[in-house]
Formats: C-alpha cells, sequence, structure tokens
C-alpha cells in the first residue's frame, strides 16, 4: 500500500472513536453548526491520525454537523480593533472637554481684554495719553 491509497483508506473503529473525542473536546455546536476551537480543523485531526481530511469531515457532518467557517484570527483583530476604537472615543471626549475649557478661557480673555480697552476712556484718560504710556514703556523696556 503507497502512502497516497494509505490516505484514503476507511477509518478503523478504534481511530474513528479518536477522532470522534478530538472533535468534540475542540470544538462546538452552536445554531446546528460545528465551530472548532482557534488552531483546529479537520485537517489537524486528520493529519494527527493519518488519514485524509474528507474522512473526518464526513464522521464529523455525521455527528457533530456542518462545520461553521470561522476565521479566527478575524475575530482577534475585530477585538483589537474596537478596544482602539474605545480608546479614541475616550481620547476624543477628553479633548472635547479641553476645548470647552479653552474656549471658555477665550471668552474670558476677551472680557478682560473688552474692559481692559475701554477702562482708560472712562477713568479720563484719553487715546491719545494712552499711546504716549504706551511708547514710553516700549522705548523703555529692558
Amino acid at each position: 500500500m503507497t502512502d497516497r491509497d494509505d490516505k484514503f483508506k476507511r477509518l478503523r473503529a478504534a481511530d474513528e472513536f479518536k477522532a470522534l473525542k478530538m472533535i468534540e473536546a475542540n470544538g462546538k455546536l452552536e445554531d446546528g453548526l460545528w465551530t472548532y476551537n482557534p488552531g483546529w480543523s479537520d485537517f489537524k485531526i486528520a493529519t494527527d491520525l493519518g488519514y485524509a481530511e474528507g474522512a473526518i469531515a464526513r464522521r464529523r457532518t455525521e455527528i457533530f454537523g456542518p462545520l461553521r467557517r470561522v476565521n479566527h484570527g478575524a475575530e482577534a483583530e475585530a477585538k483589537r480593533v474596537d478596544a482602539e476604537i474605545e480608546s479614541l472615543k475616550t481620547q476624543a471626549q477628553g479633548f472635547r472637554v479641553d476645548k470647552f475649557r479653552i474656549e471658555q478661557r477665550i471668552e474670558a480673555l476677551e472680557k478682560a481684554f473688552n474692559v481692559l480697552m475701554t477702562a482708560p476712556v472712562r477713568e479720563g484718560i484719553t487715546p491719545e495719553r494712552l499711546k504716549a504710556l504706551q511708547s514710553h514703556f516700549k522705548n523703555n523696556s529692558p
């Protein structure tokens, strides 16, 4: 018998029992579809026992039902992306709070600036005198 013939041999009772136990231990039935745990497949079980994948897949289908195709790598990536999105949402909320505080500060500064610009006129200091004071301090600054 060649290796090719060996791969297409029928499952012996002892190997069938092992295969079914391996299938049962490494997956679960969800909504009528069999789902393997990450790292497990018909191919892995077939390779471990030395049988063709089709022989294992047939017995799994007969006993446990059709296979649900799951990309476990995509699930992990989706979880990572979800976590990153949550982190970015939290960061964005912090930016909104910072923006609000800055806007409040600008508003307060604008009010103070308007008070300062109108105060000299109310107190009898003319714009000409204010300009003279500004140039005096500008020229005499260190």
